[in-house]
């Protein structure tokens, strides 16, 4: 996923602006598609980080 990330949203298959809506839903929407690409990339790498035996809230 993150290696195709940034084919996926120059092909528009990926909204990251969209994407980034419904993981942070409080925050304001990116005004950019490279800020909110860049955001998608860091929560997916974080995410890839985190231990499968760590419990994750349901909300952010």
């Amino acid at each position: 996923m993150m290696a195709n990330l940034r084919k996926d949203v120059a092909l528009q298959l990926v909204d990251p602006i969209l994407e980034c809506a419904k993981l942070y839903p409080e925050q304001a929407p990116y005004p950019t598609v490279q800020g909110a690409t860049a955001t998608l990339y860091a929560h997916y790498d974080a995410a890839r980080k985190r231990s499968a035996g760590v419990s994750v809230p349901d909300f952010f």
